[in-house]
């Protein structure tokens, strides 16, 4: 089945962020329900672990296939927020690919190509998403030893 990406100008309007916190397996089967994949240019998942995180971008090539990068970051929750305020900014108006791509806590991050993959709807992110035994979060008044992480999905364009 061919895949057909989306116009930055319909998309803008249909921006998306999606919030996921638990361990690695909740997390793993929450995010499988997300309609990535399906016919947009860029995407983000932003992982975060303890004090840091990284950050995934997805970007279409052909078809089915996306290129994967990687990059480190010891702020995902800034990264987060700023995408969130480009979403909201943007209105609609533009493409929001680009208006997240000019954001200064876009270009601090520096992206290692990590694979290509082919996302269908039943493809699955636990194999792109590390989340095992050494990322951990400490919940407040909780089990230090307790998995627990936050993933953030932003579908732009």
């Amino acid at each position: 089945m061919a895949e057909v990406v989306m116009a930055c100008a319909a998309s803008g309007w249909q921006a998306e962020q999606h919030v996921f916190f638990g361990t690695p397996e909740t997390i793993v089967e929450k995010v499988r329900t997300l309609p990535v994949g399906t016919g947009r240019r860029l995407f983000y998942a932003s992982v975060e672990r303890g004090t840091g995180g990284k950050v995934y971008e997805y970007e279409h090539k052909e078809g089915s296939n996306y290129g994967v990068k990687v990059a480190e970051t010891n702020a995902p929750d800034a990264f987060n927020q700023a995408v969130e305020r480009a979403m909201y900014a943007n209105k609609g108006e533009s493409c929001v690919g680009n208006a997240v791509q000019s954001l200064p806590e876009f270009r601090a991050l520096r992206f290692a190509p990590l694979t290509e993959v082919v996302l269908t709807s039943d493809h699955e992110f636990g194999e792109l998403f590390p989340l095992d035994q050494t990322s951990r979060h400490v919940i407040p008044g909780g089990n230090p030893s307790a998995r627990f992480a936050r993933v953030t999905f932003s579908v732009l364009c």
